[in-house]
């Protein structure tokens, strides 16, 4: 079976007739000078004879190493500030907050109206009609759940919208 990551591909390319199995290592090691060598050793099947055997294969390059430090740290990895960071906890945990808020509202809302269908059932099944206070009342509780749940929304995407602006800021 032949890999299709690259040293693989590579070391097929040298012994066609062989089927790679695995790159056992790959190890970059300097060779002086600041050029490095990266010597790969494989395990292949040779096709035709019906041996195994271990590949072992140099490339080296004379690359300096220095270069490719500069060349790296001219490119510098965004990340965030202190300041960042710390309202980005501080937006996690206002999320986690809202999180339980939600919950809450859900809970009160439904077991406000399995109240309500409980006291429908029992008018409709002979029962006593319900006071208009209590109806009003229950009613009056819903609507404030409404309200709380539009709040919690509208704080959610005022904050996607902070931590959105503080990621375009970071690097900057």
């Amino acid at each position: 079976m032949v890999s299709f990551d690259p040293i693989s591909k590579y070391l097929h390319h040298l012994n066609r007739n062989a089927e790679i199995n695995h790159v056992t290592s790959g190890v970059t090691r300097p060779t002086g000078q600041g050029a490095w060598c990266l010597e790969l050793e494989s395990h292949y099947h040779d096709l035709e004879q019906g041996t195994g055997n271990i590949l072992q294969h140099y490339i080296t390059e004379q690359t300096h190493y220095p270069k490719h430090v500069v060349a790296m740290s001219d490119h510098p990895i965004p990340a965030p500030t202190d300041r960042q960071l710390e309202l980005l906890t501080q937006l996690r945990q206002a999320a986690s907050n809202r999180s339980h808020a939600r919950r809450r509202l859900l809970r009160e809302a439904s077991q406000l109206m399995e109240s309500a269908n409980q006291i429908i059932d029992s008018y409709t099944n002979g029962g006593m009609a319900p006071s208009a206070g209590i109806m009003w009342a229950m009613e009056q509780h819903m609507m404030s759940l409404v309200e709380e749940m539009c709040v919690v929304r509208a704080e959610e995407r005022f904050y996607r919208d902070l931590e959105a602006e503080i990621f375009r800021g970071i690097g900057q």
